[in-house]
């Protein structure tokens, strides 16, 4: 059996427009690193320039958390902004989880335990979204039939914002080239035997509108099923 110790964890999120959110997100983060045996560093990835203002300075009580924003100089959408800050981490093992989803925050621990045991790459697979609409849900059904088949059975939900990687998964990441395709898939396909998937449930924290409409869903529909594509070919190259 793997036991692998932890002195630091990195969490990694990205800022949320909603200045209620991300105050609710941060305390939480607060309480989740008070009894635990390790550090967390949590990194704030600003992609929407609105840290530095009052509203967002909220004071963290706790010695065992050290908290960094990064604010992008331009966009850089969420996926390149997520990167910069696993660029930057420093943890035995980071985790990577949208601000909205706090009440997920306790998940981590589970993900921990896979990689206690010998885990690379650990996803949260997102059985149930509470206050999503239908037609999204259907949509993200539909697709993860297709992201089941193009993974071999080994990924349901290529989208998930909840992600655990040791710093072995973290160094393969971060000298991928750009023509993989979908990274999600790739590091699934990647590490197979030390991937897992867990079960998570995601939990609205508010009534807010979602900024996603219709024809953007279809937009990041198709730009998905291109990564995917793109990475069955490069896969294929490689064979």
């Amino acid at each position: 059996m793997v036991n692998i110790p932890i002195e630091k964890i990195t969490i990694i999120s990205t800022v949320d427009a909603n200045a209620e959110v991300m105050h609710y997100f941060l305390e939480k983060v607060s309480d989740y690193s008070r009894g635990r045996k390790f550090i967390v560093e949590l990194i704030i990835v600003d992609d929407l320039g609105l840290v530095g203002g009052d509203n967002w300075q909220v004071p963290i009580q706790n010695e065992l958390i050290s908290v960094i924003f990064m604010r992008n100089t331009a966009p850089m959408g969420q996926l390149m902004s997520v990167l910069r800050g696993i660029h930057a981490s420093t943890g035995d093992v980071l985790v990577t989880i949208d601000p909205d989803m706090a009440e997920n925050l306790t998940d981590i621990d589970v993900f921990i335990e896979h990689y206690i045991h010998g885990a690379d790459v650990v996803y949260g697979h997102r059985v149930r979204r509470d206050g999503v609409s239908w037609w999204r849900l259907f949509f993200s059904k539909i697709f993860g039939y297709f992201v089941l088949i193009a993974s071999g059975g080994r990924l349901h939900d290529v989208n998930t914002p909840m992600v655990l990687l040791s710093r072995f998964a973290r160094a393969e990441l971060l000298s991928l080239p750009g023509n993989v395709g979908s990274l999600k898939l790739y590091m699934a396909y990647r590490f197979g035997r030390t991937f897992v998937e867990v079960p998570i449930v995601v939990k609205e924290l508010s009534k807010k509108k979602s900024s996603y409409g219709f024809f953007d869903i279809c937009f990041l529909f198709l730009k998905d099923v291109f990564a995917i594509s793109k990475f069955i070919f490069y896969v294929g190259l490689k064979k």
